[in-house]
């Protein structure tokens, strides 16, 4: 017996083999392409073709069964499948992949291209923000002002500050100026006679006198803070002192509009002038920044009063200040010579927020008084109805006073207005409950 292929057994009866049927999707051998054995027929064949040739999975039909007689029904899969292999489609498709292909590569290259571009920008600060960020760091509409911590505007908060001896006489009272200042600083002139040196910056008041002479002291003291500083004349060690720490001087004997004389208070106690005037006068100098350390400030927290009232040995009856706690608005309401001290332009009653005593050295020098502020010494603040002890250091005419309680950390204060007053000792303090 002969044998067939891979030994199957071949009958003798000879038979006219069945031509094979045309399967969709497959071909007959006499359709096969002519090849040699270097370049045999892949034996593998592809399986969609094979399914699409004979039938889905779900009719469970054997793709090698290729004695199959049912014609199947053109499978429009198929049909799409090799019209999607024509020449054509291959080359829409090549053009279409390159196309996907330069789309990639030309966004990844913009976006290293664009990075490179912004660290190249962020080593030379040039980064722009985006709109939204620009929102987020727009400047706030208000800030804290230098001296009294309250909130104001920016435009407030950058301007210069000007520094303006008042008199405390009997005679001059009741003064302008003084409840609208910032900072008020007391200290005794001469014949125990005291007078203030008065800080704007916030304060912008329509009336500011009367305005007298200067002294060494008052004169750093408006050094400290950078201030131009207006005064009637001075002491011959007062008028040295003010080009030897290079002042920004405004002296009121100048005859340039920016001081008046009123008619209700005789010379010299009726010299004024306004914030209006006197800024009109810093601009034409160029003076119109000032450049100082600012104290820390904190938001009020009254307590039950430990020195509900507070007086301070100055010199004598005519001038010895006392300050009364009021718990309803937390300041200290100012008296003098038994009465209210009050301001001359709105009729109030003097009430700063913190009242400070710096005890230091005071002397005298011919008829002047003086007082050491470089140095340390001791001080107490009274702030939120009670009393803290501390030290006040400050190491140069223009450095800025450093104020610490007694655990050795820097005071913070009520933001609205400061008083201090120069001491020349601790028992010059008496406070009571």
């Amino acid at each position: 017996m002969d044998m067939d292929f891979k030994g199957t057994a071949k009958s003798k009866t000879s038979y006219e083999p069945e031509k094979p049927k045309n399967l969709p999707g497959f071909r007959g051998s006499s359709e096969l392409p002519e090849h040699s054995e270097d370049s045999p027929v892949s034996s593998e064949i592809d399986d969609l073709a094979l399914a699409s040739a004979f039938g889905s999975d779900s009719e469970k039909l054997d793709p090698t069964d290729l004695t199959l007689e049912r014609e199947k029904p053109l499978n429009t899969e198929t049909t799409d499948m090799k019209k999607s292999k024509s020449p054509r489609n291959k080359k829409k498709q090549i053009i279409i992949l390159l196309v996907i292909l330069g789309v990639v590569i030309a966004g990844a290259t913009g976006w290293i291209v664009s990075q490179r571009l912004l660290d190249k920008k962020e080593k030379t600060g040039e980064v722009q923000t985006s709109n939204a960020e620009v929102k987020a760091v727009e400047k706030p509409t208000t800030v804290m002002a230098p001296i009294t911590g309250r909130d104001v505007a920016p435009e407030i908060a950058s301007r210069s500050v000007t520094a303006v001896m008042i008199e405390n006489s009997v005679d001059a009272r009741p003064q302008a100026g003084l409840y609208e200042a910032d900072m008020v600083v007391e200290a005794v002139a001469e014949g125990g006679v005291s007078r203030f040196v008065t800080f704007f910056q916030e304060g912008q008041p329509t009336s500011i006198g009367p305005i007298r002479s200067a002294r060494p002291y008052y004169v750093d003291l408006a050094r400290t803070f950078n201030a131009a500083y207006v005064h009637a004349g001075g002491s011959d060690d007062a008028l040295a002192r003010i080009p030897e720490l290079g002042i920004k001087d405004m002296s009121a004997f100048e005859n340039n509009g920016t001081y008046i004389r009123v008619n209700s208070k005789s010379a010299p106690h009726n010299l004024y002038s306004s914030t209006g005037q006197l800024d009109a006068r810093k601009t034409e100098l160029g003076y119109t920044t000032s450049t100082f350390t600012s104290w820390g400030h904190k938001n009020e927290t009254p307590q039950t009063p430990t020195a509900s009232t507070i007086n301070f040995a100055v010199s004598s009856f005519n001038f010895n200040p006392t300050f009364s706690y009021d718990p309803a608005t937390n300041s200290y309401l100012r008296s003098q010579a038994g009465e209210a001290h009050t301001d001359e332009s709105s009729g109030k009653q003097l009430n700063p927020k913190v009242v400070v005593g710096i005890i230091t050295s005071k002397g005298q020098n011919g008829i002047y008084s003086t007082y050491r502020l470089t140095g340390s010494g001791d001080i107490r603040v009274f702030q939120d109805g009670i009393v803290s002890e501390g030290t006040w250091t400050k190491e140069s005419a223009t450095a800025q006073f450093v104020f610490k309680d007694k655990n050795g950390l820097e005071f913070k204060y009520n933001k609205g207005q400061v008083w201090v007053t120069l001491l020349g000792s601790t028992s010059d303090i008496i406070f009571t409950p």
